[in-house]
């Protein structure tokens, strides 16, 4: 698929400056907007993104428009339940809104989540499989989805990636930065919230960026929504987690101590089956140990960038 321009929404963020970067290495046009300054209230973030949405695709012939607007933080408190609907879906309300008074006519990849399907377990999930989100996070983003297919759905091309656990240099939050942190701390035990059984479908960060390329430029083209996981397929647990990142910071056998919460994360585990991309010839390897060492050594550089 060719494009005269590609506009990210959201590139201010871990994968949308990802993406970005590698869009603009590859020598395509690219143009970012955002939702504003969070010092500002979201009505006046919403008009804001309304606004350069509508100005940009107005002045520029955009073929491919990239919705990674958003949180991503999957677990929230009850009490921020409206924070997640705010960033998750009325913005995107506000970008379905702005697509439709300017008659886009292209591609929408929108950035949703694993987290859709609820808990898992071991059993990786196609994208056939029912959603039962049980997180303000994933329903947020269910219902994110389902607003965008109600509202454009034969007006332009519409594509759902379904991003598992992302990780990589840059994101300062989850579980590989968190516990990657604690263990460069050197602090004694590797204290980890959680039980260590949750399982989780890791995904680095330049996969999941050639996914959404890939999706983006290279899915053929179709009148009805489609919809991706961009998933590896395999889970790990995070006790393994633990103990490769120690092993990658040479403190392989140190004592490991869990702190299973108060309120027990609901999702147990997160798996997505791949068969439908990698038949697309796009394919999501398992994270390898190089990955996550990587990762390593960007925590490290950036807690030195910080202290």
């Amino acid at each position: 698929m060719t494009t005269d321009a590609v506009l990210i929404a959201g590139a201010s963020g871990f994968i949308g400056a990802a993406l970005q970067t590698h869009l603009i290495e590859r020598g395509l046009p690219v143009v970012s907007v955002g939702a504003g300054s969070s010092h500002l209230d979201n009505r006046t973030r919403c008009a804001a993104l309304y606004r350069d949405f509508v100005d940009t695709l107005g002045n520029l012939t955009v073929g491919v428009v990239y919705h990674l607007v958003g949180s991503g933080i999957p677990k929230y408190p009850l009490r921020d339940r409206h924070r997640q609907f705010w960033a998750n879906y009325r913005t995107t309300s506000v970008i379905a809104e702005a697509l439709r008074d300017t008659k886009f006519k292209g591609r929408i990849v929108f950035a949703s989540s694993g987290s859709v399907y609820g808990d898992t377990r071991r059993r990786p999930v196609g994208e056939d499989h029912p959603l039962n989100p049980c997180t303000n996070y994933g329903r947020s983003k269910a219902n994110a989805e389902a607003l965008l297919i109600a509202r454009l759905a034969g007006q332009c091309e519409l594509c759902i990636a379904r991003l598992f656990h992302v990780f990589g240099p840059g994101q300062r939050k989850l579980v590989v930065y968190d516990i990657g942190r604690r263990i460069l701390r050197n602090e004694g035990p590797l204290r980890v919230d959680g039980t260590g059984c949750e399982l989780r479908d890791f995904v680095f960060v330049t996969d999941a960026v050639k996914a959404l390329v890939f999706a983006g430029l290279h899915l053929p083209c179709s009148s009805m929504p489609q919809i991706l996981n961009v998933s590896s397929g395999n889970g790990t647990t995070v006790a393994d987690l633990a103990r490769l990142l120690l092993g990658l910071a040479n403190r392989e056998g140190s004592e490991i101590i869990f702190n299973p919460p108060v309120e027990p994360n609901p999702i147990v585990g997160c798996i997505g089956e791949n068969t439908k991309l990698s038949t697309l010839g796009m394919r999501v390897p398992l994270a390898s140990s190089y990955n996550f060492e990587e990762t390593l050594s960007w925590i490290r550089s950036d807690m030195l960038n910080l202290s």
